[in-house]
């Protein structure tokens, strides 16, 4: 396939890359029409990492990779805030809790690019769906010693010791690196995170992989990871209720990673970008057209849909009423 060497879309739309994990399900393809032949734990909408790169949906580069893509418009078609990356700086993807996912921990840059030669990992959840009961591990209700802290480990008492937090759809959580986490069962999640898939799990509750196979833990390396002061901090917080309300535009995160808010729209929306950063945008609901100003050309958009727009001065309309996620950096 012939690599073009200009693209003048500053819009694409992405085709996922899907991950089967033992906890996936059937919620994306019901919810979403994701097409896929076994059960979908993750797709991932927007990647450029070496373990799952996705493709570009339509247009001239229609079927290219989306690294292939990032090549054509180079450093000034992410915008000068990704400068200090030294690689494509953003993941997003889609989470099917069929089954409650392990009890892990992130490790931050630091430790990582010291450990593993890989950048750390931050994230933000954003629950699109969420069954009655759905709830989150999130940081630890008291705080306790790293000694202590394994003992739970070893004795399976962690649980315990865990925040529980209830939520329902509309609910967002900065899940920063060096919290001990998991997602329940019952739930489809947005997850925006840097460009890394380092997870240390703590537990997975004995469970094997379809070959039988007990799936690794990395208890040193999540024990060394752990911030306690900041799980205890964060527990206190506990999720933004970005469901309470109609305002048409929220802040969900701000942080040196990435910047993602929500936007409710009734009709027409106008997304402004400029020359510090590209766009993102991931649909929970709704359909319609999405047209850059300074092209004029359409895209269909529906519920489950993520585009990519480029770095520079134009406004993206969103014609048709949805929901949606911006991410930029």
């Amino acid at each position: 396939m012939r690599i073009h060497t200009e693209v003048n879309e500053p819009v694409v739309k992405l085709e996922p890359l899907f991950k089967e994990y033992l906890w996936g399900g059937n919620h994306l393809k019901e919810k979403f029409g994701k097409k896929y032949a076994g059960d979908i734990a993750e797709s991932w909408e927007l990647s450029a990492h070496s373990q799952g790169v996705s493709k570009i949906a339509d247009g001239d580069m229609k079927g290219h990779f989306f690294t292939d893509y990032l090549q054509v418009i180079g450093k000034k078609g992410l915008g000068t805030n990704a400068n200090r990356y030294d690689k494509f700086p953003i993941l997003i993807k889609f989470i099917d809790a069929a089954r409650l996912l392990s009890i892990q921990v992130h490790p931050d840059n630091l430790y990582a690019l010291q450990v593993e030669g890989e950048y750390g990992k931050n994230e933000m959840w954003y629950v699109v769906d969420a069954k009655p009961d759905a709830f989150l591990y999130y940081g630890l209700k008291e705080s306790l010693t790293k000694q202590e802290l394994r003992e739970r480990i070893e004795n399976k008492t962690l649980k315990e010791v865990l925040n529980k937090v209830p939520v329902q759809a509309g609910d967002a959580l900065f899940v920063k690196a060096g919290v001990i986490h998991a997602i329940g069962e019952g739930m489809i999640i947005c997850e925006i995170q840097q460009n890394s898939n380092l997870t240390y799990r703590i537990d997975d509750f004995g469970r094997k992989d379809k070959y039988g196979n007990l799936r690794e833990l990395h208890i040193d390396k999540a024990l060394a990871s752990t911030d306690i002061d900041l799980n205890v901090a964060l527990a206190k917080i506990g999720p933004i209720k970005s469901s309470v309300g109609e305002k048409e535009k929220t802040r969900l995160v701000e942080s040196i990673y990435f910047t993602v808010d929500l936007i409710k729209n009734q009709s027409v929306h106008e997304v402004k970008v400029d020359r510090t950063s590209f766009v993102a945008l991931v649909f929970m609901k709704g359909e319609g057209l999405l047209k850059s100003s300074d092209t004029g050309l359409g895209h269909h958009f529906k519920a489950g849909d993520t585009f990519f727009v480029t770095a520079g001065e134009r406004t993206v309309i969103v014609d048709g009423s949805s929901e949606f996620l911006t991410v930029r950096i």
